[in-house]
């Protein structure tokens, strides 16, 4: 069976690949918000938290568990992911360094990797879905993490407020940039 990761900020902007994937016979994990999203339209998706046999207190983001990273870098995992689908959020809000880690990984274990609407489309529109378009998918992620880790260094701010994205248990915290 396939499986597809999605951590979304707005999830609307996935249940149209979502309810695509489970026509075809994939399974849906996803975040919290995206999990009540989705269900409220009636679609079964599996929890993070239940995908990784995880109470709900854990000490950081789940999607940073080594479970995650396992299943999106190795071939060998039965629990591997085959796409992720990982909208981060923008600067304004604060550095998303989870996003683009789970970015990296996916990139890295050579998966299908969406980062917006328009890559979900894609892939929703394209009838083979093959090398081809996974390589073009790596390649703009590929270039989505170069400029965020560009920008985050070249930051001239001696302090910068880390969001708590979609982690509501997490408290702000600032970062020292130091040279």
């Amino acid at each position: 069976m396939k499986r597809a990761l999605f951590s979304l900020s707005h999830p609307e902007i996935g249940r149209a690949l979502a309810t695509q994937l489970l026509s075809e016979g994939w399974e849906i994990v996803a975040t919290d918000e995206t999990v009540r999203d989705f269900s409220s339209q009636g679609m079964q998706v599996k929890s993070i938290y239940a995908y990784l046999d995880l109470a709900k207190e854990y000490p950081i983001p789940p999607t940073l568990h080594p479970k995650i990273e396992s299943a999106l870098t190795s071939d060998e995992s039965h629990d591997r992911i085959d796409l992720l689908f990982d909208e981060t959020y923008g600067s304004d809000k604060g550095i998303d360094v989870g996003g683009n880690t789970l970015l990296a990984l996916a990139v890295k274990g050579d998966r299908y990797v969406l980062t917006e609407e328009e890559d979900a489309v894609a892939f929703c529109n394209e009838s083979s879905r093959n090398e081809a378009l996974k390589k073009k998918l790596i390649k703009k992620t590929q270039d989505r993490l170069h400029r965020f880790y560009s920008t985050w260094q070249e930051m001239s701010l001696p302090k910068t407020l880390l969001a708590n994205g979609e982690n509501p248990y997490q408290s702000p915290a600032y970062l020292q940039i130091s040279d």
